[in-house]
């Protein structure tokens, strides 16, 4: 090797400079003019790519990759080394023996049946761990199951689904699965003391039992004691069927349902945030040796400290929210492996934050739910609500090229609306002060172009349990939303419609979808959707999604033809005082900054008394946020 320092090169020098000027790590280009690949999270895609096609094709000898390229990649090799057992665990606070399952993951790379009759693993411990890993590689080890350790999530759903509905099913449930066959052939493992048929199901009815007190804890399920028949039984809650509609853990939901209930109104972005990221989903997210001190060097650089007293540097959460912020302020990350745990935590925070608006909604907190619909636009734009709307475009715009777009004389633009329905030679003129090249302003064109025009539409929808209609009767459609009945539920219709407009702009490339969101540094396709939120005062009535995804929403919008139209109904209750109300209804954009519309809805409530039908829930103000 010292003689021929190309001996894990099996190219030519020509195709070896090829390589290299693909390639655009640094330390990469230097290790594969030696002949060897690096593979880990930190690089890019194309990178990793170019690793694992040289190797593939034997091109170079020698790949080092961390453990997940067992799981993820089918590269198999003759001699496979693996250069320790441990790995650092943020939750430990230090360093923790790999899972088995990955060590068996990672030695099975060894052999490669097309080219070799043998194949060599060799695996580095410390003396005190031979034996061990002696045994292991000898002996088989049996696989157990994990189903206890998460049985909330499992349960919580199929409660939610009507699948159990007692403590009874829940064990039923559990005697079908890979759990109950282990407990039976290795119980000393699960805990079971008495390893008979009475045994097993006495632990599983503790184990239901004690993950029914948990989910209850948690406000997810109610549960039910019938002392005389000795049965349990459970129905779901709408927390419940929020967590397990967003695939949350129980214990995210008892948070939001705590916090938002006690959310601070003048610092409601910032507290939100906080709460975003302290979701259980980000248990898992890692945090690397020695990343507290490049999380305490984040901590200064961005707009919100993590909290009062003294900070856990260490902590997965601590560090979900300092890249959310550095993602909102745009700022650069210490290493590519913080850009690889960004990307983390925003596939997962668009989800967590739809369940937080529907929390909101189940509280009945109007300021709440628009707060977080505000979050979600701000992460889907990497944008604080503070930037202006026009920074959502790319190129970057400074907010001084912004306050100078805005001041153009004679467009008369109070807000990105304006410049949205402004014609194409207007458009044009307003970015041209800026001095920027043709194909710049060509792109901001083209990025305002790619922004919804939205017609909204408010009508009379139906009345439901009208006093004198029978308990089967239909809904009766409104003609108004005059003279209305105290205490009763009734419905508008909200219909959205995209404005046609003709433009010789073209579509962005990063649009390849119709009804794809404009988000261009969110990292990931959005699609675009609406919440219309209808209050009185503080108190929300009715909210629902909608969903622009589909049909052609995308592009009739932009060739003149036939904008996307969608109609839903917005559920809610009138106030049980006769008088003139005026409700409000938000439309706010789930993708974009700037363009939600709010509108007065006028109704009137008659003095008509009021009759009580048969079914009294119909005027249950939570069983109508459960169904919307």
């Amino acid at each position: 090797m010292e003689d021929n320092p190309r001996h894990f090169v099996h190219m030519d020098e020509w195709e070896v400079e090829a390589v290299l000027a693909r390639t655009s790590d640094p330390d990469l280009r230097l290790s594969l003019s030696f002949g060897i690949g690096m593979h880990h999270a930190g690089l890019t895609e194309g990178d990793r790519r170019i690793c694992e096609q040289l190797f593939h094709d034997r091109k170079i000898q020698v790949l080092v990759a961390t453990s997940t390229l067992a799981w993820g990649v089918n590269l198999p090799a003759h001699l496979v080394l693996l250069k320790g057992t441990e790995f650092f665990d943020a939750k430990a606070k230090g360093y923790v023996d790999f899972p088995l399952t990955d060590v068996l993951q990672m030695i099975g790379r060894a052999g490669r049946p097309q080219f070799d009759d043998s194949a060599v693993a060799r695996i580095f411990v410390t003396d005190s761990k031979k034996e061990f890993y002696k045994r292991f590689l000898h002996e088989p080890f049996p696989v157990e199951s994990s189903l206890h350790k998460h049985l909330h999530e499992h349960i919580n759903a199929e409660v939610a689904a009507g699948t159990i509905k007692s403590a009874q099913d829940a064990v039923d449930y559990l005697s079908w699965t890979y759990l109950y066959r282990r407990l039976r052939q290795n119980p000393t493992y699960y805990g079971v003391e008495d390893a008979s048929a009475r045994g097993v199901n006495a632990y599983l009815s503790k184990l239901v039992l004690d993950c029914f007190g948990e989910l209850e804890r948690a406000k997810c399920v109610c549960v039910d004691f019938d002392h005389a028949r000795g049965a349990v039984a459970v129905a779901a809650t709408p927390l419940g069927k929020i967590a397990s509609q967003y695939y949350l853990s129980h214990t995210t939901l008892q948070t939001f349902a705590a916090r938002l209930a006690a959310l601070d109104r003048a610092h409601a972005f910032r507290d939100l945030l906080h709460l975003l990221s302290e979701a259980a989903e980000w248990a898992e997210l890692p945090v690397r040796h020695n990343e507290d001190l490049l999380n305490r060097e984040l901590a200064r650089q961005v707009p919100f400290p993590l909290g009062r007293g003294q900070v856990d540097y260490l902590s997965p959460h601590a560090k979900a929210c300092l890249l959310l912020q550095k993602h909102l302020v745009r700022g650069e990350l210490p290493s590519s492996d913080y850009v690889t745990d960004t990307r983390t935590v925003l596939d997962s925070s668009v989800r967590i934050l739809q369940a937080m608006v529907d929390v909101a909604a189940y509280l009945g907190d109007a300021g709440a739910a628009l707060a977080a619909v505000e979050l979600m636009q701000a992460v889907k734009q990497a944008a604080l609500p503070t930037y202006s709307p026009l920074l959502q475009l790319v190129p970057s715009l400074t907010a001084a090229d912004a306050r100078r777009v805005a001041a153009q004389r004679g467009l008369q633009l109070r807000c990105l609306g304006d410049l949205m329905a402004a014609s194409d030679q207007q458009l044009r003129a307003a970015f041209a002060p800026l001095g920027a090249d043709p194909a710049a302003v060509e792109r901001w064109c083209e990025g305002v172009r790619a922004l919804p025009l939205v017609d909204v539409t408010v009508s009379p929808g139906s009345v439901f349990g009208a006093p004198g209609a029978g308990s089967g009767a239909r809904p009766a459609k409104l003609s108004s939303l005059d003279g209305l009945e105290p205490q009763t539920q009734y419905s508008l219709a909200i219909t959205l419609a995209y404005a046609a407009a003709r433009t010789q702009f073209g579509r962005p490339k990063m649009l390849r979808e119709c009804g794809q969101a404009y988000t261009p540094r969110f990292g990931k396709t959005q699609y675009e959707g609406w919440w219309a939120v209808l209050a009185q005062g503080d108190e929300l009535l009715a909210v629902r999604r909608i969903s622009m995804q589909g049909g052609d929403a995308g592009q009739s919008r932009r060739d003149g033809g036939r904008g996307e139209r969608r109609t839903v109904k917005l559920m809610f209750i009138t106030p049980e005082t006769s008088g003139a109300y005026r409700l409000r209804l938000v439309v706010a954009s789930d993708a974009y900054m700037g363009l939600d519309q709010e509108y007065d809805v006028d109704i009137t409530v008659g003095a008509r008394q009021m009759t009580v039908p048969a079914d009294a829930s119909v005027f249950s103000k939570e069983r109508v946020r459960e169904y919307q």
